[in-house]
């Protein structure tokens, strides 16, 4: 049996199994809600990982600190995607047409640029649900992705290092 005393209570709630989470995304419906916004993207990709319908941060502040970005975009809660209670915010954001996954949502709170994981979730995009595998070849994205700090790329390949 895996401790779950240390994980925070927002990662406790998407834990599937203990050997391996899967989170289901579809990139192109997460940057179309985002409006091609790095951190409405960093912020939605989050609310995945939480869940629909769960707290994904107690405060505006708290989640902008959490997440390292500079701030929450005001329309991710005009369109509905977000709603803001006393004290709370919670996901209402979901996809229709998962087309992609990943298995480590860590990197969403490492201090990185919002641009940078944009640019990963870009990345994690171009794998397919069904390819089980930590890696896909260079040529399934352009030359300026191949030096993200979140992938390793060494003979044609980019590999997921953060991934399970």
């Amino acid at each position: 049996m895996v401790s779950t005393a240390r994980i925070p209570s927002e990662f406790k709630l998407i834990l599937t199994n203990a050997k391996k989470m899967t989170i289901l995304l579809n990139t192109v419906e997460i940057k179309k809600a985002a409006r091609n916004n790095y951190e409405a993207e960093v912020v939605l990709t989050f609310a995945l990982c939480v869940g629909y319908n769960k707290i994904i941060s107690n405060s505006f502040f708290h989640l902008r600190n959490k997440l390292h970005i500079a701030g929450v975009p005001e329309y991710l809660f005009t369109r509905g995607h977000l709603k803001k209670y006393d004290n709370k915010i919670v996901s209402k954001f979901k996809i229709n047409e998962p087309q992609c996954y990943m298995s480590n949502p860590g990197w969403l709170h490492y201090n990185v640029s919002a641009e940078t994981k944009s640019d990963y979730l870009y990345i994690l995009g171009q794998r397919s649900l069904h390819n089980k595998n930590r890696f896909i070849p260079e040529y399934y994205v352009e030359n300026k992705y191949w030096n993200n700090p979140l992938v390793k790329h060494s003979d044609r390949i980019l590999t997921f290092i953060l991934e399970k």
